[in-house]
């Protein structure tokens, strides 16, 4: 992977974790600015449009990344069995919020609240991975 790859996906994960967990404070932490806004804060539209904007972004640098980076990794046997469950981990992660993602569009209360749940908790275990499957590969 090339320097501007790795910042492209660093950048893209740092802002698809910082909108979707900006949402969800806004979300389910705030009180509502007036009792008939459909927001509880007056950023929350844009907020939700940049996410919305951001993760479609991240799921094409990261599919480059799959083809680029982990196919020559899984194929090679001098690669650390840990760093390839690390990295299955991540794309597991990334699978539960395209999907996650897309199916939160198609229902309504209560399952689609269940659904952004997921979709919320998934965002931060993919962060946590990610994070995680990058230290690992710079210990060696």
């Amino acid at each position: 992977m090339t320097n501007l790859h790795k910042a492209l996906l660093w950048l893209l994960v740092l802002a698809a974790l910082a909108t979707g967990l900006c949402q969800a404070w806004m979300r389910y932490l705030l009180d509502p600015v007036d009792a008939f806004s459909a927001w509880n804060h007056p950023w929350q539209g844009m907020i939700e449009s940049l996410h919305v904007f951001v993760a479609p972004l991240l799921t094409l640098v990261l599919g480059y990344t799959l083809a680029a980076h982990a196919r020559v990794r899984w194929q090679s046997p001098s690669t650390h069995k840990k760093r390839r469950r690390s990295g299955a981990l991540v794309t597991g992660l990334l699978l539960v919020l395209i999907l996650s993602g897309a199916w939160m569009t198609a229902w309504s209360y209560p399952e689609g609240k269940a659904i952004a749940w997921i979709h919320g908790i998934a965002g931060s275990l993919f962060g946590l991975a990610f994070l995680g499957h990058a230290l690992r590969k710079q210990r060696g």
